[in-house]
Formats: structure tokens, sequence, C-alpha cells
């Protein structure tokens, strides 16, 4: 069994994983004070190795020196110049997401290419790989958590909307039904637009594959056919950590 830690910029999700099944999972905030405090809670398990994705690098080092104190395991940090089974231009080698790397690694190696992969987190990306696995860009969108923080903060007499559904139709008849189809429906758009766009310019159908936790609330609304793998970082991680 393997250590998988993916850092992003709400929480630390640690777990471990077994030919590409999770075994166990842990969450926590993102922050350098809680890593010991996550890492705490499986203090009786052991593992081969670990691999970490992470899009807050200033944690990375701490994150490396616990795992090797408590665990006696190196960690491979993901990275564009390791061995993977896709191609990303060297000119967005500083700039690429460890996320993004992970969950197009994971989608070439199950699904066939070209493809584009949505990730919906604390950001919606969505990023593409021609028919030989190279990267040809994608896009960066605030994320419906957010949008949904930014219109209860920023507005005198809307109210947080605490929990996230799929609205029964898009006449919302209150002030919560209508910010909730507001905002979910209005990403289904934004995805169904941009995937079209997408395909207009790279003249041809993608495999559209999604993941993150808030992509069962949104997928099913998109008129694009989207597969949706809640799995996908998890397999991602698995695969280059075998690679590498």
């Amino acid at each position: 069994m393997i250590l998988g830690i993916d850092v992003g910029n709400t929480n630390i999700v640690i777990g471990g994983i077994s030919d590409g099944r999770l075994v166990f999972s842990e969450r926590i905030s993102t922050s350098a004070e809680n890593v010991p405090v996550i890492f705490s809670k499986i203090s009786d398990r052991t593992f081969d190795g670990a691999i970490l994705s992470s899009v807050v690098p200033s944690i990375n080092s701490t994150i490396t020196e616990n795992v090797k104190k408590q665990f006696a395991a190196d960690v491979i940090i993901v990275n564009p110049k390791m061995n993977m089974n896709i191609s990303i231009p060297e000119r967005v080698h500083a700039e690429i997401g460890s996320d993004i790397i992970v969950g197009l690694a994971a989608a070439a190696d199950e699904y066939d290419a070209p493809l584009a992969v949505i990730d919906m987190g604390t950001a919606t990306t969505i990023f593409a790989l021609d028919e030989n696995k190279v990267l040809t860009g994608g896009i960066i969108h605030p994320g419906i958590v957010i949008e949904f923080n930014a219109l209860s903060t920023k507005t005198a007499q809307l109210p947080e909307i605490v929990e996230i559904e799929i609205p029964e139709k898009v006449l919302g008849q209150n002030t919560a039904q209508c910010i909730k189809s507001g905002v979910v429906y209005g990403h289904a758009g934004m995805i169904d637009n941009i995937l079209s766009e997408m395909e207009k310019e790279m003249k041809t159908p993608l495999t559209v594959i999604a993941t993150g936790g808030l992509g069962r609330f949104v997928t099913p609304i998109c008129s694009h056919k989207i597969i949706y793998d809640e799995a996908l970082l998890i397999k991602g991680l698995d695969y280059l950590y075998k690679l590498n």
C-alpha cells in the first residue's frame, strides 16, 4: 500500500492506495500546522512509499519531512518532468498544477484520447489532451462554493447556501432556490459551452471525464456526455507512483 497525499487550496486529503483502490482516507483544512495532525491519525499504519500532489508548494517540505520521520518512506512529488503517459509542453512546466497532471495522466491511462478532464473543487478546471495525448490547453473557472460565497458575502440580502444539491427545476420559487438554480445550472451551462468551444478549436469530439466531489451535482444536468469518475485522482496517484 502507498500513501497518496493531495494538497488542495482548501483541504489536505491523505489516503492509503492499493492497486488504484482507496483503502482509507482522512481530510483536514490546508495549513502547515495541520500536517502533523492529519498524519497522527494514521500513525499505526505502514506504507511502501508515498506520492504527493500539491498546489500549495509552501507546505511540501513539511509534508515530506513528516512522512520520512513517521513512516520512513520516501515521497515522490508530482511534477511535469516525471515519467507519465502524456506530454506537457515545456512552456507551461512552471505553471501547471500537479492536480491537473494527475487527472490527465489517469484519464489517458483509462479512457480514449482526445479527451478533456473536468476537476470540480475550489476551482473548476477543464484541460484537454489531443489524440497523441499532448496537453493542448484548458480553462480555470471559480468553483461552485466560491460562487455561492461570493453572493452571500458581497451582497446585503442574499443568504449563505450551506447545502449544495441539484435543483428540481431552473425557475426557483424563493431566494435560496434561485441562488442554487443560478449557480448550479449556470455552472453546467459554462461547462457545456467550454466543451463545445474546445471541440471546435480542436476539430474533434472529446471523451469527457469529470472528477471532484462537486461534479456529481453538475454533470447530470450537462448536455454533453460526461463520465463521472470520483476516484480519478486516486487512480492517477497510484499510476504515477508505479511509473516513477
